[in-house]
């Protein structure tokens, strides 16, 4: 069991460290200058 919980918190975790690079890149393109 914590250990499926550990597997999944990772994963969330990947999942929304994409995320905020992703949004990162689009704000840093977005953003004039």
């Amino acid at each position: 069991m914590i250990a499926v919980t550990d597997l999944a918190l990772e994963k969330i975790q990947e999942i929304l460290q994409e995320e905020r690079d992703e949004n990162l890149i689009i704000r840093v393109n977005v953003s004039p200058g």
